[in-house]
């Protein structure tokens, strides 16, 4: 009897950290780890964003996305300490620059480890 109590005693607690496991929300808090970043996205154009490119020599990429206001990606790269310079490409349908059959636009920026960068698309189709 007291083998029987010991192992429901065992079952129950790992059921509790299973469940507590599976409750815990995922990390979007900017990456961490070997040199996340968190990319916020701000649309403020008429047409949504399908596709978010980060030019970052790795080419990280969102897609099947559809961006009506804003939205937060976190990614994991290898950038080391400090930052990278790169681009950021925004899909959208009627933006005026196309590349590889897909219209785009595109702002420098420099990412950090650790931190949110946001970039806005003005009602324009231009990045601020």
């Amino acid at each position: 009897m007291k083998n029987r109590i010991k192992v429901f005693g065992i079952i129950a607690l790992a059921t509790v950290i299973g469940f507590s496991m599976a409750a815990c929300d995922k990390d979007d808090g900017g990456g961490g780890g070997n040199g996340g970043f968190t990319l916020k996205v701000v649309n403020n154009y008429d047409k949504p964003i399908t596709e978010v490119w980060v030019d970052s020599g790795d080419h990280l990429k969102e897609t099947g996305l559809n961006i009506t206001s804003s939205q937060s990606f976190s990614f994991e790269d290898q950038f080391g300490a400090g930052g990278l310079t790169t681009s950021v490409y925004l899909f959208a349908e009627g933006l005026d620059y196309t590349r590889d059959g897909k219209k785009y636009n595109f702002k420098d920026t420099s990412f950090e480890k650790g931190k949110t960068t946001t970039v806005t698309l003005k009602a324009d189709g231009t990045t601020e």
